[in-house]
């Protein structure tokens, strides 16, 4: 008589988990072929003393292992006790090849990058985000090759540790560490950047109740006020002049006169300034809109570069600065190696073009202008002016800004500050004995 074939009872799916199996009283867990190509390994199910753990805590063991090898299938993190027999990687986020986990760094730097918000700042202003983002993360891996792998932890290792423990605070140690060798100001910078990252994570993920970056102790800095003197503003438009970059020096003046940034000054176009002489523009960096009158140096300078075009109507959209080397609109950075070789040029120091914008606003103080006044030529956002201004003046109409042209002008006229001299035009007195 033919002997039977023994039937295996098939295990219904939830009677024991994945890859768990007994045998002879030892239970295993072991991975499927296709999880042991991807870099899992077997594992004996012991307690933390070597000793076989019995059925029910190892079916639990086992368990948890096929729930972490399931979370790692969606580009989750593996649990560090399950480092020794996971892939490569496997316990910093890095899952199966093209699945990442939606809570680690570098995929959430991702969708900050990508979010509106981000996308409406000026490219220079991205550059330098992106720049100081890229430098916290080389401090916080502990060096450039590390970067990547610092991109795939969760976003959950830069929360403080919490009451009573001995765990480390990486956010804090990174921080303390760009200190050390960037210096305060640098430290404090890339800090900012990441603080506005980590708070967009809150407002708009909801990740957290607060921003991590609070926890942070961090040094206090005064504030970074250069001004330049007027006998080194007339130096530097003659030496721009003198060497063949008159935009150079057109930029210097626009700058003292409108009090903006380079990055507003070399996007402006002929088409923002008006007939009358008001400057239309609004901020790259805040959006911040107004139309701030041309003060008499600037509307002298603006004229110059004119008559420089022999007085023909330039293109509404085309750019007022254009670089004489290349007969096109300036490039940011090849502006601040002119600027720079210029201004070495000229003998004076090391003053940068953004210290212009302090330049601009402290004339502004020293001609006597309000808060409001100030801003309509900044193009300050209202909102960062001081609150009981802002409770008492509210929005800051065109007659203000008109006003603020009128005592800018008269303060320069006072001080004796001649532009002629940077016009290479005659001073007033010269031209009436001739």
């Amino acid at each position: 008589m033919a002997k039977k074939p023994v039937r295996r009872r098939q295990r219904r799916p939830g009677d024991l988990p994945a890859g768990f199996a007994w045998r002879e009283g030892r239970p295993r867990w072991v991975p499927s072929p296709a999880r042991r190509k991807a870099g899992w390994r077997g594992v004996d199910l012991k307690d933390a003393w070597g000793r076989w753990l019995g059925q029910g805590p190892a079916i639990e063991r086992a368990g948890a292992i096929a729930a972490a090898v399931e979370g790692w299938t969606r580009g989750e993190a593996v649990p560090a006790a399950f480092a020794a027999f996971a892939p490569r990687g496997a316990v910093t986020g890095a899952g199966p090849k093209g699945l990442r986990s939606p809570r680690s760094i570098g995929v959430l730097i991702e969708a900050w990058e990508a979010h509106p918000k981000f996308s409406a700042l000026g490219a220079n202003t991205q550059a330098d985000y992106r720049g100081k983002l890229r430098r916290f993360l080389e401090v916080f891996a502990g060096g450039a090759h590390k970067v990547e792998r610092a991109k795939a932890i969760d976003i959950d290792v830069l929360l403080p540790p919490a009451f009573g423990s001995d765990a480390r605070f990486h956010l804090q140690e990174a921080y303390d560490a760009l200190r050390s060798e960037a210096g305060d100001h640098m430290a404090n910078g890339v800090l900012a950047v990441v603080s506005a990252w980590l708070g967009w994570c809150v407002k708009v993920k909801r990740l957290w109740p607060t921003n991590p970056v609070s926890s942070i102790e961090r040094v206090a800095l005064e504030g970074r006020i250069v001004v330049w003197e007027w006998d080194e503003l007339v130096a530097i438009v003659r030496e721009a002049d003198d060497l063949g970059l008159a935009s150079i020096g057109d930029a210097v003046i626009l700058a003292v006169d409108l009090s903006w940034s380079q990055q507003d000054l070399l996007a402006l176009t002929w088409g923002q300034i008006s007939a009358d002489g008001l400057v239309r523009s609004r901020r790259i960096k805040t959006g911040v809109a107004g139309r701030p009158p041309l003060l008499a140096i600037g509307a002298a300078r603006v004229a110059a570069v004119r008559a420089r075009l022999g007085n023909v109507e330039p293109i509404g959209a085309a750019p007022v600065l254009i670089c004489e080397v290349t007969s096109q609109p300036w490039k940011p950075d090849f502006f601040r190696h002119a600027f720079a070789a210029v201004r070495a040029a000229a003998g004076v120091g090391d003053k940068q073009f953004r210290d212009l914008r302090d330049t601009a606003i402290t004339y502004a103080y020293e001609a006597g202008l309000e808060v409001p006044e100030i801003c309509s030529r900044t193009l300050h956002d209202p909102t960062r002016a001081q609150a009981v201004i802002q409770k008492h003046y509210g929005a800051i109409r065109q007659a203000v800004a008109d006003s603020a042209a009128r005592k800018l002008d008269a303060h320069f006229e006072k001080a004796g500050y001649r532009f002629e001299a940077m016009l290479a035009l005659p001073a007033p007195d010269d031209a009436a004995q001739s």
